[in-house]
């Protein structure tokens, strides 16, 4: 404390010299505040996704010039679990579609094209594929491409996935 100056409180002011607050009892307060925070934040959480956690982003690499099927974004779904897709992006650098389907070759979502060099990017509160389960056959997701990309043409993908 520097002498010679009163610093205020919640409680009033506390004069040159006096002791402070009781360090444990502010750090009680603010272990309270940060649990009631927690809360609040899982309350965010379940009102935007509809669960109380936050989905995450499962980014593929960047391919030069992919093929018809290839694969832009793979996610491999844990026995026992499922995933919901929340979001896609897509980015190219010509026109192009993909498809959603899972690991044997089922298609599990809807088609979403670029209609030309740019970006596609969803996010939605309700998932646009709901309940993908794991393990055994088709036990992921893999964002597939409709047609071969020219010379010279760049593609990532990503998903917005939450795992349960």
């Amino acid at each position: 404390m520097v002498m010679g100056r009163a610093y205020r409180t919640a409680q009033g002011s506390i004069p040159p010299g006096a002791a402070g607050p009781d360090i444990s009892a502010v750090l009680d307060k603010l272990n309270e505040f940060e649990t009631k925070l927690d809360t609040i934040r899982d309350l965010i959480r379940l009102i935007r996704w509809g669960v109380p956690r936050e989905p995450v982003w499962v980014m593929g690499d960047i391919l030069d010039e992919p093929g018809d099927g290839d694969g832009l974004v793979a996610y491999d779904i844990a026995a026992g679990k499922t995933v919901k897709v929340y979001g896609l992006l897509l980015t190219g650098s010509e026109a192009s579609g993909v498809y959603l389907i899972d690991d044997d070759g089922t298609f599990i979502g809807r088609r979403y094209d670029l209609g030309g060099q740019g970006t596609l990017l969803i996010v939605l509160a309700n998932p646009l594929v709901d309940g993908v389960p794991g393990g055994g056959d088709g036990n992921g997701l893999l964002v597939s491409k409709i047609n071969a990309g020219g010379a010279g043409s760049r593609f990532q993908a990503g998903l917005l996935i939450d795992e349960v």
